[in-house]
């Protein structure tokens, strides 16, 4: 047999959109800075150029979820030392 009898025939059908460089871009808007991860993916689709939905596949595709990001009430010093009374008053 000879080597141009084994080679592989280009394929027929739609190429890949999506390539490994626009890939790349998406996961380096979502995880460059804390504000990335918090862009929906309309969003992070306008700046790079491609569908939300293909930004979804790609996020999907690398482990991503939907997260809601919580914010947490910080303690004020009334509350520390309202805290520390109780502990000292039920500390046995």
């Amino acid at each position: 047999l000879l080597n141009n009898h084994l080679k592989d025939k280009p394929r027929v059908g739609r190429t890949k959109r999506i390539t490994p460089d626009i890939e790349q871009k998406v996961i380096n808007a979502v995880t460059c800075d804390r504000y990335g991860r918090e862009k929906s993916s309309k969003k992070i689709a306008r700046e790079i150029g491609i569908s939300a939905a293909s930004v979804q596949i790609i996020l999907k595709k690398h482990g991503f979820r939907k997260i809601k990001p919580i914010r947490k009430p910080r303690l004020t010093t009334a509350i520390k030392n309202e805290r520390y009374r109780f502990t000292l008053a039920h500390r046995h």
